[in-house]
């Protein structure tokens, strides 16, 4: 198993090569794996211990790959292959094994210039399950990365044609 995991705390993405068939995904559901190898597979196995997924496994899977693939996932306890995961948008891109460090690495790089307060609002509300208590979430979340020093910084860099400094305040 190999995870490459980025240098900074509020994005949990990580790079995979293969996920291991047990406890079944819930580290991709929680976190998110945007980059995978070829060679990566993902499965829910929980089915084959007598057991269902736990820790969100019922809810989260059906919002990324719909409800359709989840429940057979679910039921059967099968593994399907990282292009299978991007076709049915559980990863947003499958590389080459020997590309998955250098690929995730300048990925992790390119997030951790971003500024870590919006990062983490951006997170928090993404995923609401509900329309209308996503938005006010979203509009929470707007309100205290816009009234942090990040954004005043943000928005002064693009004034002053820079690149901006973020502190995480």
């Amino acid at each position: 198993m190999r995870f490459i995991s980025s240098a900074f705390a509020s994005p949990t993405r990580r790079g995979s090569r293969w996920v291991p068939p047990k406890p079944g995904m819930m580290p991709r559901l929680i976190s998110g794996w945007p980059k995978v190898a070829e060679s990566a597979t993902f499965g829910q196995p929980e089915i084959n211990l007598g057991i269902i997924p736990g820790f969100g496994g019922t809810q989260r899977l059906p919002r990324l790959v719909g409800e359709g693939k989840a429940l057979e996932m679910n039921l059967t306890g099968d593994a399907i292959g990282a292009y299978e995961a991007l076709r049915h948008g559980l990863v947003n891109e499958v590389v080459p094994d020997h590309e998955l460090f250098d690929t995730t690495l300048a990925w992790a790089r390119k997030l951790s210039g971003q500024a870590p307060i919006a990062i983490e609002q951006i997170k928090s509300v993404s995923a609401m399950g509900e329309l209308g208590e996503g938005l006010q979430a979203e509009a929470q979340g707007f309100a205290k990365a816009f009234t942090s020093e990040d954004a005043k910084e943000g928005i002064s860099a693009f004034l002053g044609k820079r690149q901006p400094r973020f502190k995480g305040k």
